[in-house]
């Protein structure tokens, strides 16, 4: 079986930092942090291998 795990990543889920603490700046002075990696989808997807099932994983939260 083929697997397609999706993050969908969430604007609201993440926590500002000062600007003078990372060297990147946004347009209000503050610095948006990711909270934490797709640990959901990253959990899953080798235990879905482990029983030969192909996985392929997305994160939607990613830029660049």
């Amino acid at each position: 079986m083929k697997a397609f795990l999706v993050n969908v990543g969430d604007d609201n889920f993440c926590r500002l930092l000062p600007e003078k603490l990372n060297g990147a700046k946004s347009g209000n002075g503050r610095v948006k942090v990711m909270a934490f990696p797709p640990l959901g989808i990253q959990t899953l997807a080798p235990v879905l291998r482990q029983r030969g099932h192909q996985v392929r994983m997305f994160d939607t939260a990613t830029r660049g």
